[in-house]
């Protein structure tokens, strides 16, 4: 389900997921205060098994940070603590996925100018998929929500993520 927002008087469509974090969380948008498009986005990755010893084995995107257009960089959204990390190069985006269970698993997708991209758990099959509403293929950000350390685990990490493109 889309939903609005308005930045600087200009109406953005967001298309939000929630998952159910066991923590405290902490919510925020990655959005440029002039509205620049996102030309790269870093995905720091970890193993989820570093939360739950002898659990899952797979690697799950714990943070990300956007590089606009203009080259200035967004603040992190989650930890970038991670043992990886995995560069999306943006231009028009004309499809995105993200995947999903209790923490995020993936996101891959096509972009018209670099072509696949993936960031995260190599299994796009694990998880639930958020298609993302791509609007005019330009990335304007992301929102989400995060942990904070030592709420459920030693590190902070994304629990939920949602694409901001122009609408």
């Amino acid at each position: 389900m889309a939903a609005n927002t308005t930045v600087d008087g200009k109406v953005y469509n967001y298309f939000p997921y929630s998952a159910s974090p066991s923590g405290e969380v902490v919510a925020s948008y990655l959005i440029h205060e002039e509205n620049s498009p996102v030309k790269k986005v870093k995905a720091f990755v970890a193993p989820y098994e570093t939360l739950s010893p002898g659990g899952t084995h797979r690697d799950i995107v714990i943070g990300i940070q956007l590089v606009y257009e203009d080259d200035s960089e967004s603040a992190v959204l989650g930890s970038d603590n991670g043992t990886r990390t995995d560069i999306i190069e943006c231009d028009t985006i004309t499809s995105m996925t993200i995947n999903s269970a209790d923490r995020i698993d993936s996101i891959y997708g096509q972009d018209s100018h670099y072509g696949e991209f993936h960031a995260g758990n190599p299994h796009v099959d694990d998880g639930e998929h958020h298609d993302q509403a791509t609007g005019s293929h330009k990335l304007l950000g992301f929102h989400g929500t995060w942990t904070r350390e030592n709420t459920i685990g030693p590190r902070s990490e994304l629990v939920s993520l949602g694409a901001i493109f122009r609408a």
